[in-house]
């Protein structure tokens, strides 16, 4: 069943809001390979705030989301004013877009988390892929033919990471995402997958950190967009390349130790 056209611009009532803590905070820091302490807390930690308002969209009964057809395509944060122990934030999400796409449908959710005196902190838009088919991931990324536009860019950074065994657990407890399909092998593969994979938004946490260390430090990092093209498995070893864009941003591919690319299509925009 398509999903309701209908709701397109609506606007849901915000989750409760979320008091940030310090603990909170460094733990999350530390599941994420970031630095933790400082007078603010890691700007990706947003991202845990906007996933109840997400989630309240995506269980909206009238608009019909199987969730067992649902993958991530995109994750696009600007970030505001920078979030502190003890602040307040509550987030109100609402649909953007719902888009036919040939795989399947495309679902565009905006997330907007402000603090207790109204000031944005996070503004993040989430775009959703029900497939189809429950059997057809559309996300995979071809072979290019012919030149690679991202390779004749000039290189601003390259970082290698290696996903922890036990990254995909650390980050379900900081972040409060128990999807099962990153904690438990079998049920990972009754999803169709090789076993339990790294959550997208632990990856694109990884890729802020680069991004950061190259920028001189979080605060100088305005926007964060990524294209999650495929799973990244516990222990892989990430290669995150910056390139930098004529416009001065920054354009992002993460591959794994096979040259699979796991993101592509990333941007980063900096202070």
């Amino acid at each position: 069943m398509p999903l309701n056209q209908s709701l397109v611009g609506k606007r849901y009532p915000p989750p409760d809001a979320v008091t940030v803590t310090a603990e909170g905070a460094d733990a999350f820091a530390l599941a994420t390979n970031a630095h933790p302490g400082g007078a603010h807390v890691p700007p990706m930690l947003s991202v845990t705030w906007a996933l109840p308002a997400l989630g309240a969209v995506l269980f909206d009964p009238l608009l019909g989301v199987d969730m067992m057809r649902l993958l991530h395509g995109e994750h696009d944060v600007r970030f505001g004013a920078p979030a502190g122990a003890g602040d307040v934030i509550t987030s109100v999400a609402s649909i953007e877009a719902i888009e036919l796409k040939a795989a399947g449908e495309l679902l565009d959710v905006r997330v907007t988390s402000k603090n207790g005196q109204g000031v944005v902190v996070a503004d993040t838009v989430a775009s959703i892929f029900i497939r189809g088919s429950r059997q057809r991931d559309p996300r995979s990324v071809d072979v290019p033919v012919g030149p690679d536009p991202f390779l004749a860019l000039p290189t601003r950074f390259r970082t290698d990471v290696v996903v922890a065994v036990d990254q995909a657990s650390r980050y379900a407890e900081a972040s409060g995402d128990h999807n099962p399909i990153h904690l438990d092998d079998e049920a990972a593969r009754q999803a169709g997958l090789p076993g339990c994979i790294l959550h997208g938004l632990c990856t694109m946490a990884l890729v802020f950190n680069a991004v950061a260390d190259a920028a001189g430090g979080p605060d100088n990092v305005r926007r964060l967009k990524v294209r999650f093209a495929r799973p990244v498995l516990l222990g892989d070893s990430l290669g995150i390349d910056g390139r930098s864009n004529d416009d001065g941003s920054v354009a992002i591919r993460v591959t794994n130790q096979a040259g699979i690319i796991v993101i592509d299509d990333g941007r980063a925009e900096l202070a």
